[in-house]
């Protein structure tokens, strides 16, 4: 069956905020407000690690090549060890680097090459709003910087080549900048509420964002065209994931739940539950396999049939 729950991955003490699979398909990565990094052996089911030293992790990502896992938490520090944008050497389970600029960090994504990890960091009023991309090799100082004080960035997504970075923001806004200048190609308001996450397609034609006004839009990934919209949910949609091949679209939403749709007719395939919010969903690199992250503490496994 297309909706068949392959495991529940129960271990996190507070809510899962993002999920990731590692390139090669063998490793879960796990976020939570538990202050934990979790990363679970995808094959047998079992917990292979716990990371620790941040303070409420809100995002993970893994490098292309899989040798890096970046963060990002609530740290709110100088010391380069508990700083908000932490670099991990997952082989080691150990810290390699640490980015920080005195905010809250929301989110982070490795560039297709794995140079470049694109960052957005505030909070509440108090806190600076930022965004920018930082040089992998050193990430004390960012390469690119974007600063905003109306406009918290939630969620950032890399083009297939590299050469776009899409933003969607707290204030309505979806925008594609250019990577090596840092500049604003394109932008457009076409949700009535906060852009909780952005995709791109594999293909690179379309950028995907999903909103807390409960829609999904396709955009052309060049001009911000609208090409639809619908509505997948009845509540708040936080998390949005094109399969490898582009065929399928995964939504999270508030109603505690994650829909499977064909991406092209947009027919529902499945429905996946949960017993609170869904935060996040990630396809693993295979299109096998889909992972959920919940605020029922739990990250789930799904098997995905085309």
């Amino acid at each position: 069956m297309a909706n068949e729950m392959l495991a529940s991955l129960e271990g996190h003490t507070g809510w899962v905020s993002s999920v990731a699979f590692s390139p090669d398909g063998q490793l879960l990565a796990s976020a939570s407000n538990d202050s934990t990094i979790k990363l679970w052996n995808v094959a047998s089911r079992q917990l292979k690690a716990t990371l620790t030293g941040g303070n409420m992790y809100n995002a993970v990502a893994f490098s292309p090549d899989g040798k890096l896992l970046a963060s990002a938490c609530v740290s709110d520090t100088s010391r380069w060890e508990l700083r908000p944008i932490t670099l991990w050497d997952v082989a080691r389970q150990t810290k390699v680097a640490g980015f920080s600029n005195g905010n809250v960090a929301k989110t982070v994504k490795f560039s297709p090459d794995g140079q470049l990890l694109a960052f957005s960091t505030g909070g509440n009023s108090d806190y600076r709003k930022i965004a920018g991309i930082l040089d992998i090799k050193d990430i004390r100082d960012p390469k690119i910087q974007f600063n905003d004080e109306r406009n918290l960035v939630l969620s950032v997504a890399f083009s297939p080549d590299g050469k776009v970075l899409a933003t969607g923001t707290e204030q309505r806004l979806v925008k594609l900048l250019d990577v090596t200048t840092g500049e604003i190609k394109v932008q457009c308001e076409g949700h009535r509420s906060r852009v909780h996450s952005v995709a791109f397609s594999p293909d690179g034609s379309f950028l995907v964002s999903a909103s807390e006004d409960k829609s999904v839009k396709f955009w052309d990934a060049t001009t911000l065209a609208l090409n639809k919209t619908f509505n997948p949910h009845k509540k708040s949609i936080t998390s949005v994931a094109f399969s490898p091949d582009g065929k399928l679209l995964a939504t999270g939403s508030e109603d505690c739940s994650a829909k499977l749709w064909d991406a092209s007719t947009l027919t529902l395939k499945a429905t996946y539950c949960h017993e609170d919010f869904v935060n996040s969903v990630a396809f693993s690199p295979d299109g096998t396999l889909l992972a959920t992250g919940s605020d029922d503490k739990t990250v789930k496994l799904w098997q995905v049939n085309s």
